[in-house]
């Protein structure tokens, strides 16, 4: 009659075999986090650029040729905002081109971009 079981070789096997399909569904899983963290960032980024075009059409007097940086934060994280307005060829529209950045010196990686033309003398 022979031998009933596994020897140790096929275990030996069978859980190097598991490891390395675990080990590659846990990077797997690490850079599916990765990457819906960059994407709500990015999220993120686009709602303080909106809602500074917004603000930019509702006052008038943000409307002033020239570039300025501002600083926006969205759920704990933070963004440094950089308006460019410039004139267009037709008098009554300027160009405003808006970039958003994570706030700190060493992360100066655009993030975001807009562009939105807004109406002057109406």
């Amino acid at each position: 009659m022979p031998p009933r079981g596994f020897t140790l070789v096929e275990v030996l096997v069978a859980l190097a075999i598991s490891a390395i399909t675990l080990l590659s569904g846990l990077k797997l899983f690490q850079s599916t986090t990765e990457s819906l963290r960059d994407s709500r960032i990015r999220t993120f980024a686009f709602a303080c650029i909106d809602n500074q075009i917004v603000r930019i059409k509702v006052q008038p007097h943000l409307r002033n040729l020239g570039t300025q940086t501002l600083e926006c934060e969205y759920d704990q994280v933070g963004f440094r905002i950089a308006l460019e307005i410039s004139q267009t060829a037709h008098p009554n529209f300027r160009r405003l081109e808006a970039r958003a950045y994570l706030k700190g010196p060493a992360l100066n990686q655009q993030l975001a971009e807009r562009i939105a033309f807004i109406p002057v003398n109406f």
